[in-house]
C-alpha cells in the first residue's frame, strides 16, 4: 500500500534533528533506488538489518545503511510506522521508469533530495542557503558548521573529518570526473551527475573549485516544474510572485540553480501549454496558476507525455 506522505517542505521533524553524514560515505549509486524500492514492494515486512537485508539486497552491510539512508532522503519511502511504505510518487515512479532512466525523473529525485531540510541538509543548505555560485571544501566546512550551530544542541558539533566527508559524497552526487562509457565503476556512479548541476575548475594554486551551474534550459520537462511550482505555493492561493521562483527556498531558482531569463523561458513554455497566465507589472511580475495539481498528477502527466512520443528517454 502507498503512503500518503508528501514530499515534506515543512519538515515533519524538529530542525534540531537534523541528519549528517548518515550515508555511511555512499553517495545514492546507480539502480539503488530501484534495488530498495522493489525489496519494500516484494517483501511484506522488510528489514534494512542483519544478514539477511545484505543477502537480499546483494550489498554489504554498510551499503544496506547507506541504502537505507537514501530511500529516507529522496522521499521514496516512509519509515516512520512499523512497516515501511512507499510513497505514492515513489509508487507512480517504479510503474512508469522502475530502473530510473527517464531525466525527468531525475531532475525529480533531485527536488525531493535537496527540499529535504531534515533528512538531508547538506544537500538542502547547498541549494537553498549557500550564498554565490562557487564551492570549496574548507569554506563549506566552516559554513555547514556555523549553520548547523544554530540548531545543535549547546556544545554538541561535528568533526572537521565528518564535515569533510559530508562534501565528499555532497559533491560525488552530482560530479564524477573521467567516466568512461561502459566502466565496470560506472555502477558506483550517482544518477544524478547525468543533470550537470555541479561542475570543476581550479582555481590559480590549484585547488579544486566546484561550481553550481543550470541545466540545459530545455533538459527539464514543463510538468517537473509544475508540480515544483504548485508544491511551493502558499496555501488557498493561486498566484505566485515571479521573483519568488528565482528566491524562494525550494523552488525551480534555488533548486536547479536558474537565472531570471531562464526562468523566464521556462515559464513561458509552461504558459504555452495552458497551466499558467504570467501577468508582467512594474516590479511585480506574477504568475496563476489556472489548476493546482499535485506532485503526482505531473508525474503521470509527465510519463504520459513521454508514451505519446513527447520526450526522448535519456538513460543515466
Amino acid at each position: 500500500m502507498a503512503s500518503n506522505l508528501v514530499l515534506d517542505n515543512s519538515n515533519i521533524n524538529t530542525d534540531n534533528k537534523m541528519v549528517i553524514h548518515k550515508h555511511e560515505s555512499f553517495c545514492l549509486r546507480k539502480g539503488w533506488l530501484h534495488k530498495g524500492i522493489m525489496y519494500i514492494k516484494d517483501n511484506p515486512n522488510p528489514s534494512f538489518t542483519g544478514y539477511e537485508a545484505c543477502d537480499e539486497l546483494g550489498i554489504g552491510k554498510n551499503m544496506v545503511k547507506s541504502l537505507h539512508y537514501w530511500l529516507q532522503a529522496t522521499q521514496m519511502v516512509d519509515f516512520s510506522k512499523k512497516t515501511p511504505r512507499l510513497t505514492s510518487y515513489a509508487n507512480i515512479i517504479i510503474e512508469n521508469d522502475p530502473y530510473f532512466i527517464e531525466m525527468g525523473t531525475n531532475y525529480f529525485v533531485h527536488y525531493s533530495l535537496a527540499s529535504n531540510k531534515n533528512m538531508a541538509t547538506s544537500w538542502w543548505w547547498l541549494f537553498n542557503q549557500h550564498k554565490g555560485t562557487t564551492i570549496e571544501k574548507t569554506q563549506f566546512v566552516s559554513d555547514i558548521n556555523e549553520f548547523l550551530s544554530i540548531y545543535l544542541k549547546e556544545g554538541k558539533q561535528y568533526s572537521e573529518n565528518v564535515l569533510e566527508s559530508e562534501f565528499s559524497t555532497l559533491i560525488r552526487t552530482y560530479f564524477e570526473k573521467d567516466v568512461v562509457e561502459d566502466d565496470p565503476e560506472e555502477t558506483k556512479i550517482c544518477p544524478l551527475t547525468e543533470l550537470r548541476l555541479i561542475k570543476i575548475r581550479s582555481n590559480i594554486s590549484g585547488k579544486k573549485i566546484y561550481t553550481k551551474v543550470q541545466p540545459d534550459k530545455d533538459d527539464i520537462d514543463i510538468y517537473i516544474l509544475f508540480g515544483i511550482i504548485c508544491h511551493n505555493l502558499k496555501q488557498n492561493s493561486d498566484e505566485i510572485l515571479i521573483n519568488e521562483l528565482l528566491t524562494g527556498d525550494n523552488n525551480i531558482g534555488k533548486i536547479f540553480n536558474l537565472d531570471k531569463t531562464t526562468i523566464f523561458y521556462l515559464i513561458e513554455k509552461i504558459q504555452s501549454a495552458n497551466l499558467i497566465k504570467i501577468t508582467r507589472t512594474a516590479g511585480l511580475d506574477t504568475i496563476r496558476i489556472h489548476e493546482r495539481y499535485t506532485i503526482e498528477t505531473c508525474l503521470k502527466r509527465y510519463y504520459d507525455s513521454i508514451k505519446r512520443g513527447g520526450h526522448k528517454c535519456q538513460s543515466i
